[in-house]
């Protein structure tokens, strides 16, 4: 009894000493960056998308309405996200727990796998290396992108552990415990695929190599190894299939020829270690030593074990793959490479040293007890620095001065919806506490769907923000332009850089058309009947009066013209409600697309202007394609007309002419 307590001791307490040594060192690595993260995330409306989708979703949001990024980080990211959300009921302290989780599953991920080849001596060795790990990039203020959802999809790191770990089981005897593994593998890759392609050539492939490299040796049989490269490329594709057709995105990435891309990548290695050169050495000798290991478990197999080389195989080869694929597809992002250098960093190191050390039990205990000391020792002279936690927790409750400002003025002028440039309009949406919501616009006032959802361009609005020189942007709402497009405001206020102009009287026709005009095509839904009001509707005569445009006896030309209304390719319904007195034949009425062409297409002709009361003229059209059209409508001044509103509706009808 004495004798397995001992050995229990031996086996267990290192790593839970190396565990608490490495909570220690994450946690003082996590306080020292993360309020600058936080600011530079919060102010930041391409990384804090995920949040604004998540929390929309939760108060009943509709997902279809959504854009999402070129890597929509599906899994594990969101689930990850959603939950920290629901628990924390707060934006910073969800995505900082989620961002600690994540950093949790790869650190336990990369110790079970350790634990799995060599046992917990050598896993205690691998949470160690985290540990020192975070320590020094504490020391060396290096920002890991782990922490909040930085543009890197970290899914790839987070499941090459558990798929390393699953594939081990590819090689057991056990037919049910291999069968079993290689539908997780499947189910892991699928889902991770949806997220980012980037997982085949970092992971995926590289693991298929690894078992055809098995097979070659006859570790295992040639049947089983193209199985399972077969079953993992279906999962894969089935993972992309189910990206494009479901989660549809677009690809903005600006493209070079194969050539290019392989130079541009090649070159880039370098810059990319320029700025931490012991992360270049580490990463570099873990490549050639790693290649060594495998060169001679190639030529000498009886000193080498196929479990390691799977392992190491996988790791090392999604270099090359990775570079491959990107050249193929001609993109050259630098953080496209970044999981090339996390991986070893992580993964590789640990058991590259477990491969090579000598399998005895009693060399294990003393590497993984000396490496366990160091870090416990660097650990606990870190601790101190968790008293700084309060700074971290305070900032979970910012609140943007802008939001902040706007929220104080909601009531006095009834604020509610608004429209505002891309960078401010998330930061609205996310921390009001007032419920206001603004939809972000592009410089020229047209809708920009971009990361966000449609259902922001539904309602009506009343305030827009612009940003005030010398403080603009690209991306600004600029003064001038909306004075001279929507007039004199009710009323404006100041919120640091930005001004604030109230629209809110129901005289504003121009602005309330605007936003009714111009984002037809973010509003339109199959079977949803859209109205508008005529006084939203330009012309050459007439005038709005309340909701209604309204024509004179002998006013001659176009009530309605020059209003030109963007619609996706589809069926069309479209009703025009109006009044008419005088003669019993008072115009005419056009509906035109413009395609870019600039060629009209008539798509409802000359249909007559009749004086019987609660007229309606109904027109059916059909767009092959996304165009302009526009409504038309000639008055020859014979009598008065009032266009009442008119009422869109896209047909849910299979395309057809």
């Amino acid at each position: 009894m004495r004798f397995a307590a001992r050995d229990f001791v031996r086996q267990y307490v290192l790593l839970l000493l190396a565990i608490a040594a490495f909570a220690i060192t994450l946690a003082a690595h996590y306080i020292h960056t993360a309020p600058s993260d936080l600011r530079a995330s919060l102010y930041n409306a391409d990384l804090f998308y995920l949040p604004d989708l998540i929390t929309d979703l939760a108060h009943g949001g509709d997902f279809r309405l959504w854009h999402l990024s070129n890597t929509s980080y599906l899994f594990p990211d969101v689930a990850i996200l959603a939950l920290t959300l629901a628990l924390t009921n707060n934006i910073v302290l969800g995505v900082v727990i989620g961002g600690l989780i994540q950093i949790m599953l790869i650190v336990v991920g990369f110790a079970w796998l350790s634990a799995r080849l060599y046992g917990a001596n050598m896993a205690a060795i691998s949470v160690v290396c985290a540990a020192l790990y975070f320590l020094a990039l504490r020391h060396l203020n290096f920002h890991f992108e782990l922490i909040l959802f930085n543009g890197f999809h970290v899914g790839i790191v987070i499941m090459t552990p558990y798929i390393l770990l699953l594939a081990l089981s590819l090689q057991e005897e056990n037919r049910r415990s291999r069968t079993q593994a290689l539908a997780l593998i499947g189910l892991l890759t699928m889902l991770t695929t949806t997220s980012d392609a980037l997982f085949i050539p970092q992971t995926g492939a590289p693991l298929v190599a690894a078992i055809c490299l098995l097979a070659i040796r006859r570790s295992i049989s040639a049947r089983r190894a193209t199985a399972i490269a077969a079953f993992i490329g279906a999962t894969a594709i089935a993972g992309l299939a189910l990206k494009r057709i479901i989660l549809p995105t677009d690809q903005i990435l600006l493209r070079v020829s194969p050539q290019d891309a392989l130079w541009t990548i090649v070159a880039q290695l370098p810059d990319l270690l320029a700025p931490w050169p012991w992360l270049g050495i580490v990463w570099a000798a873990f490549i050639i030593l790693s290649t060594a290991y495998l060169v001679r478990w190639a030529v000498f197999p009886t000193h080498s074990n196929d479990r390691h080389a799977l392992v190491l195989a996988t790791i090392v080869l999604g270099l090359p793959f990775t570079i491959a694929a990107m050249a193929f597809e001609g993109v050259t992002l630098e953080r496209y490479m970044l999981n090339l250098l996390y991986l070893p960093t992580f993964l590789g190191w640990p058991l590259l040293i477990g491969a090579w050390l000598a399998p005895s039990a009693a060399g294990q205990r003393n590497v993984a007890g000396l490496a366990t000391s160091i870090a416990l020792v660097a650990g606990l002279t870190t601790a101190p620095q968790l008293g700084a936690a309060a700074t971290l927790f305070n900032y979970a409750w910012h609140y943007p001065p802008l939001v902040a400002c706007l929220d104080r003025h909601a009531a006095t002028y009834g604020l509610r919806r608004g429209i505002t440039q891309y960078w401010q309009a998330r930061l609205i949406n996310l921390f009001s506490r007032q419920g206001l919501r603004a939809a972000q616009t592009k410089p020229d006032l047209v809708a920009d769907h971009w990361m966000n959802s449609l259902a922001e361009y539904e309602q009506e609005f009343n305030f827009v923000v612009v940003d005030m020189p010398p403080h603009t942007s690209a991306f600004s709402l600029l003064p001038n332009l909306v004075l001279e497009r929507f007039g004199a405001p009710a009323a404006s206020f100041r919120c640091g850089n930005s001004e604030v102009y109230v629209y809110n009287r129901p005289d504003h026709i121009a602005f309330r058309a605007h936003t009714q005009i111009n984002f037809i095509e973010q509003r339109i839904r199959p079977g949803l009947p859209l109205t508008i009001p005529g006084a939203f509707l330009q012309g050459k005569l007439g005038h709005p009066e309340g909701e209604h445009r309204i024509s004179r006896p002998g006013e001659r030309g176009y009530l309605s013209i020059g209003s030109p209304f963007r619609l996706p390719k589809g069926m069309y319904r479209l009703d025009i409600m109006y009044q008419a007195s005088g003669e019993d034949n008072l115009g005419a009425l056009d509906v035109v697309a413009l395609p870019d062409s600039g060629n009209e297409i008539e798509l409802g002709e000359g249909l007559p202007i009749l004086t019987t009361p609660g007229r309606r003229i109904r027109v059916f059209f059909h767009l092959k394609e996304a165009n302009n059209f526009d409504i038309q409508l000639y008055v020859n001044g014979k009598g008065s007309v009032r266009l009442d509103h008119i009422q869109l509706t896209q047909l849910d009808l299979p395309d057809k002419p």
